[in-house]
């Protein structure tokens, strides 16, 4: 007995086959009449279904399922089906549902479509200890995210930083003294600022925050230090 999951892939795939060999006879049969009109089958919508089954197979391959994700239509469609990537409900937090707070490739996508709740999906893998998984993925974030929806998300998970820094209300404060130092690559100038002003802050805790950062800095990337901020 063939078992379940193999069983699924290979009647979706007899679907197909089915969807074309039908395809082929109505062609031959009408292929010489004057009023010959093309045949409905929608092949189409059958590979898409056995596309969207080797998707919920190979989640874990993300890398793969990005690569099938550029390389045609019917694979992009299949993906963004089966993830949901544009539900009505759940589009904005699709990334969560699948992979919670797990770095990987399909970040890309949901970085370019929701930049603002995909940073907030960044410090929570900061403060989950997989920092170092999510640099790994060296996401090329100004090419991915358009420059107004750059700065306006980080200004919304700035504010939300902040917030929680200044009522001391942190799970992991050097994660999120980290997560500033990385926003500090993309957007130097807007992080110095923030930087400066919690220096200045007759908070300690808002200074401990920034030296923290300064030394990921300093510890991480030292010619970052010397931008020229004039």
């Amino acid at each position: 007995m063939i078992p379940t999951k193999q069983n699924m892939i290979i009647e979706k795939t007899m679907d197909v086959c089915k969807a074309f060999i039908q395809l082929s006879t109505e062609v031959s049969i009408n292929i010489d009449r004057e009023n010959r009109e093309l045949p409905n089958e929608d092949i189409e919508q059958h590979i898409i279904e056995l596309f969207k089954s080797i998707v919920f197979f190979y989640r874990n391959d993300d890398e793969g399922l990005l690569r099938l994700y550029r390389s045609s239509e019917l694979w992009k469609k299949a993906i963004r089906i089966e993830f949901q990537m544009d539900d009505e409900d759940e589009k904005g937090y699709w990334f969560y549902h699948a992979f919670d707070v797990k770095p990987n490739a399909l970040l890309e996508i949901y970085l370019a479509e929701h930049p603002t709740i995909g940073f907030e999906k960044i410090l929570e893998m900061f403060e989950h200890g997989r920092r170092e998984k999510f640099l790994q993925l060296e996401l090329p974030i100004k090419d991915i995210v358009d420059e107004k929806m750059l700065n306006h998300s980080t200004d919304e998970i700035l504010y939300i930083i902040d917030d929680r820094v200044r009522n001391e209300n942190l799970s992991n404060p050097k994660a999120i003294s980290q997560f500033l130092a990385w926003l500090f690559s993309i957007l130097p100038r807007k992080i110095e600022r923030v930087l400066q002003t919690y220096e200045e802050s007759e908070n300690p805790f808002c200074r401990d925050i920034a030296l923290t950062a300064r030394q990921t800095l300093e510890y991480e990337a030292k010619e970052q230090l010397s931008i020229n901020f004039s």
